[in-house]
């Protein structure tokens, strides 16, 4: 397990107070106990904006900024994040995203011209709706797709007992003479 690099930040050194303008401002130094936010340092790695908004983002003014920057466990911090984000490619992924949307302007103005083809305002159109989630969603069903191949077996419950059968066999009677006598037409 590798060593946290933001065990060392917790606590910040307020720097004194100025009551006289005429005095030469104090300098301001992180202490081993400095307490950054976790946010703050993914922003700086990732290095979307300039890093001295993000330090005011957080509350930190051009002299904390500038001491902070230049305090190496700060510096330790922001490049092993950076590395973890370089390495799942979390910065390249947030980066394509960013300039595909730049990209989606000059797109849109371009295919909005009169000298665009309807194909390509199509093609625009097309993207874009991919892009904004809005193509229909597809829903499959086994009728919709047309004659399938499927079987269906339906098995029944065990029966406790064989039931009685509805027609009973006999066997057939003996072969019975009967005299009927002079019957003679």
């Amino acid at each position: 397990m590798s060593e946290n690099p933001f065990a060392a930040f917790t606590a910040w050194e307020e720097p004194p107070a100025d009551d006289e303008p005429e005095q030469a401002p104090v300098r301001w130094q992180p202490k081993a106990m400095v307490d950054v936010p976790a946010e703050m340092v993914l922003a700086v790695a990732v290095g979307m904006e300039p890093p001295e908004e993000i330090a005011a983002r957080f509350g930190f003014d051009v002299v904390r900024w500038a001491a902070l920057a230049a305090w190496e466990p700060f510096q330790l911090a922001v490049r092993a994040r950076r590395a973890e984000l370089e390495q799942s490619g979390y910065t390249f992924r947030l980066k394509s995203a960013m300039r595909a949307d730049m990209l989606a302007d000059q797109v849109f103005i371009e295919s909005m011209g009169n000298d665009a083809t309807l194909g390509q305002k199509m093609e625009a159109m097309r993207t874009f709706a991919r892009l904004g989630d809005l193509e229909p969603k597809a829903q499959a069903t086994a009728a919709a797709q047309g004659s399938g191949f499927s079987i269906t077996i339906n098995i029944p419950p065990p029966a406790a007992a064989a039931p009685a059968p509805l027609v009973e066999r006999v066997q057939a009677p003996e072969d019975i003479e009967v005299d009927l006598g002079d019957l003679e037409p």
